[in-house]
C-alpha cells in the first residue's frame, strides 16, 4: 500500500493520497481504490488526465489490475 501512495504522489498536480483500500482478488489479483487530492479550480480535463496517469503508474508499477479513482479538489 506503500508503493501505491508513493507511485501516485509522484504525478505532477497530486498533493496527496488518502482512504486508500486494497483487496486482494485471487492470485496474482489486487485491486485498490484511493482518493488523490488536486488543486481546487484545476479543470475536470486536466484532473481527469492526472487520474490517469496515477492509475497507469499504479498499475504498471505494482501489478494492480483495477484501480477506482476519485478525485478530491483541496484548497491550497
Amino acid at each position: 500500500m506503500e508503493k501505491v501512495e508513493i507511485k501516485a504522489k509522484s504525478v505532477k498536480g497530486v498533493l496527496g493520497v488518502h482512504d486508500l483500500i486494497a483487496e486482494y482478488g485471487g492470485p496474482n489479483i489486487v485491486h485498490t481504490g484511493f482518493h488523490i487530492e488536486v488543486a481546487k479550480g484545476t479543470p475536470i480535463e486536466e484532473a481527469d488526465r492526472i487520474a490517469e496517469e496515477v492509475k497507469e503508474r499504479v498499475s504498471r508499477e505494482t501489478g494492480c489490475q483495477h484501480c477506482v479513482i476519485h478525485v478530491d479538489p483541496v484548497k491550497i
